[in-house]
C-alpha cells in the first residue's frame, strides 16, 4: 500500500530515528507569498500518481518563524534608531579615530575593564543591534565619559535615560534572540517549540509595556505587536499538532497555553474550537497513516518542570474542571491510539528529548510515532536552508571570481562535511572583530606615521 507523504521534504523518511537526517517542508523566502508558492509543489505532487499526500496536502503551509521575528523587530526598531544614535556615535568614533582608541584604552584601565571591540550594528540585521547594546551596556561608564567629555561644549550628553532605554530594548531583543536561536536548530527538532517561544515573546512584550509606560517604549512595542498579530493571531495547525505530540503538553497543555497566549495578546479567540479541530486533524492523520501501519493500543504523570515559567500554565485545570485529555475515544483503532496517548501518564526524564521519547514508545504508539517522526522533522525556520545558499557567496568573491561550478560545489560540500563532523552546521558565521587592525594599532603618543600615519582623524561625536 502506498505510504502517506506529509510534505515535499518528507518524501524519504529516515527509519532509524537519526537526528542528523532533517527533512522539512518546502521553502518560500517571503511569508506574504508562501500560500501562493506552496500551491505549486502541492499541485505537482497531487498530479504524481506514485505519491499520496496526507490530508490532500493541507498541512504543507509552514512559516519561517525566524523571518517573522525579524519583521516584528525591524518595525519596532525603526522608531528608536535616532534615540540610540548617541551610543552608536561614540562607538563609531572609537573605531575610526586613533585618539579615541587611546582614550578608550585609558578609560577601560580606569574602570578595570578589558578593552573590547564593540561592533557596529547594521540596519538589516537586528541581532547586530542586540549585540551592540549587550556590549555597550557592559561598558556604559566608559562610553558615557568619553561621549560627555567630547560634547561638553555643546551640551549634548548621554544620560541615564539613554541607558535605561537601551536596557529595555536589549531585554526585549534578548527574548527574540533566544527564540531565533531555537528556531534555527539543525540537529534538534524545534517545530513543537514554536507556540511556547511565541508565548515567551508576547509575555515579554506585555510585561515590558506595563512596566515602562514611556512614549518611545510604547511605540516600539506597539509596532512589534501590530506586525506580530498579522502573522501569529492564529497558528497554522501543524504547530499545534507538533505541540500535542510533545508528551509534556498534549491536548490539555495546548489548551492552557493558547488560552494564556490570547490573554497576553488581548485578542478574542475560540481556543476550544481550534484545539478540537487540531485534534480532529490528528485523528485523520492517524486514519491515513493507520492504513499503512497497524496500531497496537496500550494504556502513565505529566512533569512540566522542563518548561520553566510556563510549567504552571501547562498544569492549570480547565475552567469546567475537566481535562481535555479525557475525551472519549473513537471506535476507530487509529483514534483509540490518539485517546490512549492523550491519557498516557509518564515521568519526564531529567534530560528529556522528544525524539528519543517517541523512539522508545514507538512500539506502544506505532502510528503516532510515525506521524511524530514526520512532523518533528519539519524545521521552524529556513535559516539552515538559507545558510546553505549563502555558503556559495562566501566562496565566490572578487578574489575568486573565475572558479568553475565544479570547484565551487567541491568547496561548499567540503566545508559542509567538515561542519557536519563537528556538528556546527547550524552555527551562523559572524564577522570576527577581535582582529580588527584599527583596534590593535599602537595608541601611544609617539610618532605620527605608524599604522595610522595616513589615517584621517575623525572628529569626536
Amino acid at each position: 500500500m502506498m505510504e502517506p507523504v506529509l510534505c515535499p521534504g518528507t518524501l524519504e523518511v529516515n527509519m532509524d530515528w537519526d537526528r542528523k537526517a532533517r527533512r522539512g517542508a518546502a521553502v518560500a523566502d517571503k511569508p506574504n507569498y508562501t500560500g501562493m508558492l506552496l500551491t505549486c509543489p502541492a499541485q505537482f505532487l497531487k498530479e504524481d500518481p506514485s505519491i499520496k499526500l496526507v490530508l490532500d496536502g493541507s498541512l504543507m503551509h509552514v512559516r519561517c518563524c525566524a523571518h517573522i521575528l525579524n519583521l516584528c523587530v525591524q518595525d519596532g526598531l525603526d522608531e528608536l534608531r535616532t534615540l540610540l544614535e548617541p551610543i552608536r556615535n561614540v562607538i563609531r568614533w572609537i573605531r575610526a579615530a586613533r585618539s579615541a582608541k587611546r582614550i578608550y584604552k585609558q578609560k577601560c584601565e580606569e574602570y578595570g575593564l578589558r578593552k573590547k571591540v564593540i561592533a557596529l550594528d547594521t540596519p538589516t540585521r537586528w541581532n547586530s543591534t542586540y549585540k551592540l547594546l549587550h556590549d555597550a551596556i557592559a561598558y556604559r561608564d566608559v562610553l558615557t565619559d568619553m561621549y560627555n567629555e567630547s560634547r561638553a561644549t555643546d551640551g549634548q550628553f548621554i544620560t541615564n535615560n539613554h541607558w535605561s532605554l537601551a536596557k529595555i530594548v536589549h531585554d526585549v531583543l534578548e527574548t527574540f534572540d533566544n527564540a531565533t536561536h531555537i528556531f534555527s536548530y539543525v540537529y534538534e527538532p524545534n517545530i513543537h517549540t514554536v507556540i511556547l517561544e511565541c508565548i515567551k515573546i508576547i509575555c515579554t512584550i506585555k510585561q515590558t509595556s506595563l512596566a515602562n509606560p514611556g512614549v518611545a517604549v510604547k511605540r516600539l512595542l506597539d509596532n512589534m505587536k501590530v506586525k506580530w498579530c498579522a502573522y501569529f493571531t492564529e497558528f497554522p495547525p501543524i504547530y499545534a499538532i507538533a505541540a500535542i505530540l510533545d508528551p509534556g503538553v498534549k491536548l490539555e497543555g495546548l489548551t492552557n497555553l493558547l488560552t494564556f497566549y490570547y490573554q497576553q495578546l488581548d485578542v478574542q479567540f475560540d481556543v476550544p474550537y481550534y484545539v478540537n479541530n487540531c485534534k480532529r486533524i490528528l485523528e485523520r492523520l492517524c486514519e491515513e497513516y493507520g492504513a499503512v501501519i497497524q496500531p497496537q493500543p496500550v494504556g502513565s504523570s505529566m512533569d512540566a518542570s522542563r518548561f520553566g515559567i510556563l510549567g504552571p500554565v501547562l498544569k492549570k485545570s480547565r475552567p469546567d474542571g475537566s481535562g481535555s485529555s479525557s475525551s472519549s475515544s473513537s471506535s476507530s483503532s487509529s483514534n483509540i491510539g490518539v485517546g490512549e496517548y492523550l491519557t498516557y501518564q509518564f515521568e519526564t526524564e531529567e534530560n528529556f528529548h522528544i525524539i528519543e521519547w517517541w523512539k522508545n514508545h514507538s512500539s506502544k504508539f506505532p502510528v503516532l510515532a510515525r506521524i511524530a517522526k514526520d512532523i518533528l522533522a519539519i524545521p521552524a525556520s529556513t535559516i539552515a536552508f538559507e545558510s546553505a545558499f549563502s555558503a556559495g557567496r562566501r566562496v565566490l568573491d572578487e578574489k575568486r571570481s573565475r572558479l568553475s561550478s565544479e570547484s565551487i560545489e567541491m568547496c561548499v560540500c567540503k566545508k559542509d562535511w567538515d561542519q557536519a563532523e563537528k556538528r556546527t552546521q547550524g552555527h551562523k558565521e559572524e564577522d570576527e572583530e577581535e582582529d580588527d587592525p584599527w583596534m590593535t594599532l599602537d595608541t601611544s603618543d609617539s610618532g605620527g606615521s605608524g599604522d595610522g600615519g595616513n589615517q584621517q582623524e575623525q572628529q569626536a561625536p
